[in-house]
């Protein structure tokens, strides 16, 4: 096989894994395409070099692939462009001349066959959060973590054996805890309000949606994050939404929840924030599964991904302070167009087990 070909071949497969998602049909394969437009931006880059330095090709061969492949690349960079240095900040960091309370949250994926669980002790211990969200969590785990139950005396356990558990425990007060299964048995989600130090409440929804494979659609998936997105707007509340999400931060999905619920993304401006797979050494190959998203009473102060002990995904750690006197200087996202249509249309396509429509 020649060069050319191979340049060929290679373009062909950019350039379709940069238009096959901008469909919006739920079939698994088109939206596991949303999450490597990293990985695609620099193969096409390369591409663009490639073409441009081989001296075999001629010369309208060459420009019908440059023109492709740069369309392509536009189209990835655009995806991605918030969430480098280069754009805004979405979430602004703390007024200091305002009262405030803070928040120390931790996400962490524990990944259920993990037997590091002192190990993911260790790190609980030493960022010291106030709110701990564990995911994948069985009944080992559950008992492994009692250790943790002095320090974090509300806690709401959901140890499952699917990869779909739950422990969330906090330092701080909860009330009303609820456990849900919005879509699908077997995959909860924990809901509750959760009083700040300052005597402030707020609404903390915890999420662990199934992600699309090669069993299943994204519908379940998508059918969740919108419908908490949906709730998150009817109650106006101080809220965060946090967990794996199984989604990239620019999937359609994903900013479609965002501009339901309005909520701000706190690596918009700062970075790709990567967490899976934890084991590959070069985080632009990494996607951001794991997340944290707020309301505008609340401030960014700090936004970290660290390797939590045996575990395949990166933990999530998060500063916010709560300085609601100054929320309208945050813009929220707000819907858009058709976008109410299209959740009523994603829920409903859930509850039918219909597909969704590609346009």
């Amino acid at each position: 096989m020649d060069t050319v070909t191979i340049l060929t071949g290679a373009t062909v497969v950019v350039v379709l894994a940069t238009v096959i998602p901008l469909l919006k049909s739920g079939v698994w394969w088109i939206r596991f395409l949303d999450f490597p437009r990293v990985p695609m931006l620099l193969m096409g880059l390369v591409l663009l070099a490639a073409w441009s330095l081989h001296p075999g090709v001629g010369s309208a061969a060459r420009w019908w692939a440059i023109a492709a492949l740069t369309a392509s690349s536009g189209v990835h960079f655009v995806q991605i462009l918030p969430f480098t240095v280069l754009h805004p900040k979405e979430s602004l960091g703390p007024r200091a001349e305002a009262d405030s309370a803070k928040l120390r949250l931790l996400v962490a994926n524990v990944l259920m066959t993990n037997h590091d669980s002192s190990g993911t002790i260790e790190l609980i211990r030493k960022q010291a959060p106030d709110v701990l969200l564990l995911l994948e969590p069985d009944e080992r785990w559950a008992r492994e973590t009692e250790p943790l139950h002095e320090e974090f005396p509300y806690r709401l356990d959901v140890p499952l054996d699917n990869t779909y558990g739950m422990i969330l425990m906090s330092r701080l007060e909860m009330a009303d805890e609820e456990i849900r299964y919005i879509v699908e048995e077997g995959v909860p989600s924990i809901h509750a309000r959760v009083r700040l130090d300052s005597g402030d409440w707020f609404r903390l929804h915890c999420l662990h949606p199934v992600p699309p494979d090669i069993a299943q659609d994204s519908s379940e998936r998508d059918a969740e994050l919108v419908s908490v997105g949906r709730e998150v707007a009817r109650n106006g509340q101080p809220t965060i939404v946090t967990g794996d999400l199984n989604d990239v931060a620019w999937s359609h999905t994903t900013r479609l929840f965002r501009r339901l619920s309005g909520l701000l993304d706190p690596r918009i401006g700062r970075g790709l924030f990567p967490t899976f797979p934890a084991g590959l050494p070069a985080g632009l190959l990494r996607y951001p599964l794991d997340h944290v998203f707020h309301s505008r009473e609340f401030r960014l102060e700090d936004l970290r991904t660290m390797r939590a002990p045996g575990s395949d995904h990166l933990a999530v750690a998060a500063t916010l302070v709560f300085q609601p006197e100054g929320l309208s200087a945050q813009e929220a996202p707000t819907p858009e167009g058709q976008d109410q249509i299209e959740a009523r249309e994603i829920v409903q396509e859930q509850a039918n087990n219909e597909p969704r429509s590609p346009i």
